[in-house]
C-alpha cells in the first residue's frame, strides 16, 4: 500500500494574557477591584523598594500579601478575576483558531492562578495545549496569601538583555518551535515590552499580532533591537485580531 502523505503542520498560535488575551493588567486588576486604597502604596512600593523595583513579579507577590492581611478572601480575589475586561471577538479568535486545528498556548508575566480561574470561568481553559506562566499557589491549605513564584528562578538567570529578570519569552518561543515535530505557521498576539523577545524569535513564515498604542509595537517599529522576520499586524480590538486569524489562516494553510 502507498505510504500515507504526513499531516500538514498545524499552526501555532501564542497568546500574550494581560492586555492581549484580557483587556487589562490582572495584577492591578485585583488590586483596583478589591483594595483599591492600596494602589498608592503599589505605586510607592514599584519605585522605592529595591526588590519591587528589580521585579514586578516581587511587587505582585507582596501585594497579594498585603491584601490577603486586609482581609480580601481568595473568593473575593477569584470573584474580581472573573469580571477582568476582554473583548468578546479576542476570545471568539481563540475559539475558531482552535476550531481550525491550531494549537494554543499562553505564555505570559501572570500567574497561573489568575488565568485558570479566568479562563474557567470563560470556558476556554480546555482550548489551550500549554500555559508558560509565573507560578502561583496559595499558602496554608488554600486559606493563606496567594502567592507568585518566578518562571525563572533567579538562581539560575536565563541571561536575556530584552526581558525581565523572571521570564524570557524569546527562549520560551524557541522551546515551543523546537518541541514541534514540524515547524508549522506561527502567530504571536501581544502588545508589551515583555513580548518583543517572542516576538523576535519568530520566522518569515509567522506573523505578530503588536496591539496598536502599547510597546511591543513601537519597539518592531523602531526596529532598535533588530529587525523582526515575521510580518507585523497592528490591532485595536479584538474584532482585528479575529479579522487578522482568518486572513492569517486563509493565506498560510
Amino acid at each position: 500500500a502507498a505510504a500515507s502523505a504526513p499531516a500538514p503542520a498545524r499552526p501555532l498560535v501564542i497568546f500574550d494574557f494581560d492586555w492581549s488575551l484580557v483587556n487589562e493588567n490582572s495584577d492591578v486588576w485585583v488590586v483596583e477591584q478589591t483594595r483599591p486604597g492600596l494602589k498608592s502604596h503599589m505605586a510607592s512600593l514599584n519605585k522605592t523598594d529595591p526588590d519591587c523595583a528589580a521585579s514586578w513579579t516581587v511587587l505582585v507577590d507582596r501585594m497579594l500579601c498585603k491584601l490577603h492581611e486586609d482581609g480580601v478572601s481568595r473568593a473575593e480575589l477569584e470573584e474580581c478575576l472573573t469580571r477582568i475586561p476582554y473583548f468578546v471577538e479576542m476570545f471568539e479568535a481563540a475559539r475558531w483558531a482552535h476550531t481550525e486545528g491550531c494549537d494554543l498556548v499562553i505564555v505570559s508575566d501572570a500567574n497561573e492562578v489568575f488565568i485558570q480561574v479566568i479562563l474557567e470561568h470563560h470556558g476556554l481553559r480546555s482550548l489551550f495545549a500549554e500555559v508558560h506562566t509565573n507560578a502561583a499557589e496559595y499558602e496554608a491549605g488554600g486559606v493563606g496569601p496567594l502567592r507568585v513564584r518566578p518562571y525563572v528562578d533567579p538562581s539560575t538567570p536565563h541571561g536575556c538583555s530584552l526581558c525581565p529578570l523572571n521570564m524570557c519569552k524569546g527562549a520560551i518561543v524557541k522551546k515551543l518551535l523546537e518541541a514541534r515535530p514540524t515547524r508549522g505557521p506561527v502567530v504571536y498576539v501581544g502588545d508589551g515590552g515583555g513580548d518583543l523577545c517572542g516576538a523576535l524569535a519568530l520566522g518569515e513564515r509567522d506573523c505578530i499580532c503588536a496591539r496598536d498604542g502599547f510597546t511591543l509595537l513601537k519597539k518592531l517599529r523602531a526596529s532598535s533591537h533588530g529587525t523582526p522576520r515575521a510580518s507585523v499586524e497592528a490591532w485595536c480590538d479584538g474584532r482585528d485580531v479575529l479579522g487578522l486569524f482568518r486572513k492569517w489562516l486563509a493565506v498560510r494553510r
